[in-house]
């Protein structure tokens, strides 16, 4: 692939992560997440985009061996990615739905292009918001099943 124009496209909430080789994108392979890039040779090579949890750019491997593209979040960014998470121990269903949505949200922050410390302002501020809006969602369920 020497002196080709390879460009990684994490997934966004509507499309899957894309490989995009000299202007086009790389066809989907036998399974949905792989995709078929060809070599200056002629010869056909199969890339794969394993998701990872919490992370948006996926785990990219091709033929098989493991290509690092990106740092890899810290132990300090999982805990800030996964705080949310927490709420499934407050909440059950309820919880875990609004912390999931939560930590997918920070996943995406950590790997945005904001200066860090907006990063890490923004996605604490998320994980505080997703508890308020537990809270809330909890209560006006309380209120429905009360009320009669």
């Amino acid at each position: 692939m020497e002196g080709r124009n390879i460009l990684l496209v994490p997934p966004t909430w509507t499309k899957s992560a894309q490989i995009i080789v000299d202007g086009y994108v790389a066809p989907v392979g036998v399974v949905k997440n792989q995709r078929i890039l060809v070599l200056n040779s002629g010869q056909q090579i199969v890339a794969e985009l394993a998701p990872q949890y919490f992370d948006p750019l996926p785990k990219l491997s091709i033929n098989g061996f493991q290509i690092p593209y990106a740092q890899p979040f810290a132990w300090y960014d999982w805990i800030v990615v996964g705080s949310p998470m927490l709420l499934i121990f407050a909440g059950g269903f309820l919880g875990g739905l609004i912390g999931g949505f939560g930590a997918m949200t920070n996943g995406v922050i950590l790997r945005s292009s904001l200066p860090a410390a907006l990063r890490y302002i923004f996605a604490l501020g998320l994980g505080g918001a997703a508890w308020i809006v537990f809270a809330i969602c909890a209560l006006a369920f309380q209120g429905m099943l009360h009320h009669h």
